[in-house]
């Protein structure tokens, strides 16, 4: 048996182990039924629920905005301290 074929052989089983490994190991492993699961729970559907009922709108939430006005102006000149407090 010359290397060429020994190369060939063993190429082929890799090909064949790695389409066994895509194919058939998911079915083996139970990943297909996980996924079914995962699909049917995450469904775009809502939870059946009392009919006309609807989800009481958040209040939105205070900006970046607003937080600087609370602080006010940085000090500047003299009064100003030489380093930022952390």
């Amino acid at each position: 048996m010359n290397i060429q074929t020994l190369a060939l052989a063993f190429l082929a089983a890799t090909a064949i182990g790695g389409l066994a490994w895509v194919f058939i190991y998911p079915l083996l492993s139970g990943e297909k039924k996980a996924e079914s699961r995962r699909a049917s729970i995450a469904r775009s559907e809502p939870a059946a629920g009392a009919p006309g009922r609807q989800e009481p709108a958040l209040a939105p939430r205070a900006g970046r905005g607003i937080a600087e006005g609370a602080r006010g102006a940085p000090p500047e000149g003299k009064d100003r301290p030489a380093r930022a407090p952390a």
